[in-house]
């Protein structure tokens, strides 16, 4: 029954780990690298704030289950629920980037020129960020 109870928490509440992950990651390494360019900032912090953010929520998830379930109990149960309460977050940061390559490719194309583009940039980077933070944490986890 605790299980059950730690895989609903984890599941449900994961979500709201992953945006506190992203802000603890995220603002501390953007302002340690403001004096680089707009393009390696954002490229670097999307990176590490999308992998600190799926790490937090391993974090979380693991606490949970060492709570209510026990020590050690983190295991392929616990990874999945973590991964299940990333599903939705990961795909609406990459539906978020769609839309702003979208609405760049339409900025560039009213123009006629081409612009500088931190911003699609740093949605992908935290995409690909959070799918590598995945597959090192399941990686971890199989070792």
């Amino acid at each position: 029954m605790t299980t059950i109870l730690a895989a609903v928490l984890s599941i449900t509440l994961g979500q709201f780990a992953l945006t506190a992950g992203t802000f603890i990651v995220g603002i501390p390494v953007s302002l340690a690298l403001s004096w680089l360019s707009d393009i390696t900032r954002t490229t670097i912090v999307g990176f590490l704030s999308g992998c600190g953010a799926v790490f937090t929520v391993m974090l979380y998830v693991a606490l949970v289950f060492r709570l209510l379930v026990g020590p050690k109990s983190f295991g392929l149960l616990a990874f999945v629920c973590a991964v299940l309460s990333l599903i939705i977050p990961v795909y609406n940061d990459y539906q978020k980037y769609r839309q702003v390559k979208a609405a760049h490719d339409t900025l560039t194309a009213t123009i006629g020129q081409e612009l500088d583009a931190p911003l699609i940039r740093a949605h992908a980077t935290t995409v690909l960020g959070e799918l590598s933070g995945i597959a090192l944490t399941g990686a971890y986890l199989l070792v």
